[in-house]
């Protein structure tokens, strides 16, 4: 794998949290750069996930430096495996080519889009917790629209999840992990949306001991 570069690319004098806010964001890239989540589905316009982390990683340096709010919004097509196995074998990637394609349109405002592997994908937006949900519920609207899949029409759902910098995590890896976290509470939900409540995580966890 190759690690990316920590050298020279702070400012003097040097803030140690930021520093270890970068640190902790390349470890957790280069630890989640699995073969597993590679993908061989390739849509024009989207990032694979690799390139993904990358770019959520440098929009974090420069949203950390201007003092600006970032979102992560996490999306996946719901109950994709068992639509898949209802339709051809070809459904499996026209299903996330038209959708990922469908997504980078609705969300033309994002910084960009990423596949993240399996069914979900993630669309990186400037802003705070209210313009994540403003632009998730745009989404879900826009991705409910039929998919032309197999010479035929489906309908597919959406779930989304979504984080903020600074309050929902400092680095990519945390983000990441509080929006995947989200999209999981949104998928108990009929709106189909969660954004992220660091006590909400607690009391789960709390729960589960």
């Amino acid at each position: 794998n190759d690690w990316l570069p920590v050298t020279d690319f702070l400012e003097k004098p040097v803030d140690f949290d930021l520093l270890l806010a970068k640190i902790s964001s390349i470890v957790h890239l280069n630890r989640n750069q699995r073969p597993g989540l590679k993908s061989t589905v390739a849509i024009e316009g989207i990032l694979d996930r690799g390139k993904t982390e990358e770019k959520l990683f440098d929009a974090l340096l420069k949203a950390h430096e201007t003092g600006t709010s970032l979102s992560i919004l996490v999306i996946e097509i719901d109950n994709f495996t068992r639509l898949c196995s209802l339709l051809s074998h070809s459904a499996h990637d026209q299903i996330l080519e038209h959708f990922g394609l469908r997504l980078k349109y609705a969300a033309g405002d994002a910084q960009f889009i990423g596949f993240l592997g399996g069914a979900q994908f993630a669309a990186i937006i400037t802003g705070d917790e209210f313009a994540a949900r403003f632009t998730s519920r745009i989404l879900l609207q826009d991705l409910s629209q039929p998919l032309p899949v197999c010479e035929d029409r489906i309908t597919v759902a959406a779930k989304i999840g979504t984080a903020t910098f600074p309050q929902d995590g400092a680095d990519a890896g945390t983000l990441l992990h509080n929006a995947t976290f989200a999209l999981l509470q949104a998928k108990e939900t009929s709106a189909g949306l969660s954004c992220f409540v660091a006590e909400q995580k607690q009391q789960i966890q709390h729960e589960a001991e």
